[in-house]
């Protein structure tokens, strides 16, 4: 079972999160960023949708790429003047949470397809720091020195992630090691790949501090991204 009693919402109480202004917000937007948008279809119910940061129109809007996948309803799911909020996690520095309301203010057709969002005053930002992590009980294989076994991840940031596994001799700190998931409810798999920080053995077990090279953080983000804000679990 996944726990993410670390999202957005629910750390707001512990101070973690700040609103800054959307000028100092934005830069850590940058142009590719997965986010999602949250349409509220009333009833307490929403429509997510995953998709792209695409650019900023200088003091006049947010694009975003529109999914293949809603495109023919897109006008009808983002119709003009339209509230939503935008959630996503950027990996600057340490990376952050970000998430604001805004509006849709209009339509770009193919080849392109793009959705214009209000620029808002101010975002939420939550700094994703070492401590606390992600919470997680995630089934895994790791690939190492051509061996290849099973484990689980137990927490997880937007730098890094703790591994728990068995005891082998060639668990050294320093080594390369890629860490397969694909036993999500999503039908995704994600590669992480990085260095092996820590060792800390156990009897036959022992826990793995990981510290993700430039290609795992990419897919870690993409996890961070459907585990936080799209609540996908191994069930």
């Amino acid at each position: 079972m996944i726990g993410y009693g670390l999202g957005l919402n629910q750390r707001e109480e512990a101070g973690d999160i700040v609103s800054i202004s959307a000028d100092k917000a934005l830069p850590l937007l940058l142009h590719g960023t997965p986010v999602t948008l949250d349409v509220p279809l009333g009833h307490q119910f929403s429509e997510k949708i995953k998709t792209l940061f695409v650019g900023r129109q200088v003091n006049s809007a947010l694009l975003f790429q529109i999914p293949s996948n809603v495109y023919q309803d897109a006008k009808k799911i983002l119709p003009e003047g339209a509230p939503l909020t935008v959630r996503g996690i950027s990996n600057q520095g340490e990376g952050a949470v970000l998430a604001f309301r805004t509006t849709v203010l209009r339509h770009y057709s193919p080849p392109n397809p793009m959705v214009a969002l209000s620029i808002p005053e101010t975002m939420q930002v939550r700094q994703l720091r070492s401590e606390p992590r992600f919470e997680l009980d995630i089934p895994m294989t790791i690939d190492i020195d051509n061996y290849s076994f099973s484990g689980n991840i137990t927490d997880i940031s937007c730098s890094g992630c703790g591994v728990l596994c068995e005891n082998h001799s060639f668990l050294e700190k320093d080594k390369e090691i890629q860490i397969r998931i694909n036993k999500l409810n999503n039908g995704k798999e994600y590669i992480l790949n990085g260095l092996i920080r820590n060792v800390r053995e156990k009897s036959n077990l022992c826990t793995l501090g990981i510290y993700f090279n430039d290609k795992g953080l990419i897919s870690a983000q993409s996890l961070l991204q459907d585990i936080i804000l799209k609540g996908i679990n191994n069930k």
